[in-house]
């Protein structure tokens, strides 16, 4: 009779430890299922910040180009001003001279004439199509600087 309690009692250990050991072996597949999607989630982050990453490097590189192609037009721009100012360039507008009569009741005598200026006739096809490329052009900027300002107020 001992030996079935023993018998029953190792068969009841045994039985004990399979189900102990499907348990264990439940939970380890459960965690490595778990391991294996929080690593697919991780490897996904991580993608998804070096992509980020290429897309600040990007805009950066742009706001750099931006900046250094203001700077160049300031440049010019002070250039140019510099030149004016001194007088060894500028806008040339080519010019005839016209005879004026003067009238017979002004001072000196009638047939004195003065001479005043005015556009030459291809001056005065090109003056129009040159304003209107200043409004253009006074336009363009409103608009950069408008969008310069807006970019600035982000960062």
């Amino acid at each position: 009779m001992t030996r079935l309690y023993v018998a029953l009692g190792v068969a009841a250990m045994i039985g004990f430890a399979w189900w102990r050991y499907d348990h264990i072996v439940t939970v380890n597949e459960s965690q490595r299922v778990a391991l294996e999607s929080s690593a697919l989630t991780i490897k996904g982050l991580n993608q998804q910040i070096d992509d980020a990453e290429k897309r600040a490097a990007a805009a950066n590189d742009r706001l750099i180009d931006h900046i250094d192609r203001l700077e160049k037009s300031e440049n010019e721009t002070k250039r140019l001003r510099d030149c004016v100012d001194a007088g060894t360039c500028g806008l040339r507008i080519k010019t005839v001279y016209v005879r004026v009569p003067q009238a017979q009741g002004e001072s000196g005598t009638g047939d004195l004439q003065t001479v005043d200026t005015e556009l030459a006739p291809e001056s005065r096809r090109a003056y129009f199509t040159h304003r209107a490329g200043i409004d253009k052009v006074t336009e363009l900027l409103q608009s950069c600087i408008k969008e310069l300002e807006a970019r600035t107020m982000c960062y």
